[in-house]
């Protein structure tokens, strides 16, 4: 706990002594002990029984969100490289779409 208290006090700007400190250390030791308290588990519990289903959905969800290019959509950056400065890829561009101008 004293070791706790000076990184905490350092990171705080205060000495490790300081109320503040003191009263968060404990209020730190009191929600590690509550956790403790309630069991053990472990990283493979997340994908176990209801929550698999949730990690899967989840996990569809987010495959078919970049299949569909919504990352692409609103990025700028690409649209002013180089290599896209001298072709028009949008329909309806300067020099129409995909030419070069």
């Amino acid at each position: 706990m004293e070791k706790a208290g000076r990184a905490l006090g350092r990171l705080r700007r205060l000495p490790p002594d300081h109320p503040a400190i003191t009263n968060e250390l404990a209020e730190v030791k009191a929600n590690h002990d509550f956790e403790m308290s309630i069991g053990k588990a472990s990283y493979i519990d997340c994908f176990r029984g209801k929550m698999a289903k949730r990690q899967l959905t989840g996990m569809g969800l987010q495959a078919l969100q970049q299949l569909t290019g919504i990352n692409f959509v609103g990025s700028p950056p690409l649209f002013s490289s180089p290599l896209l400065s001298r072709v028009s890829i949008l329909p309806g561009g300067e020099g129409g779409g995909g030419s070069q101008r």
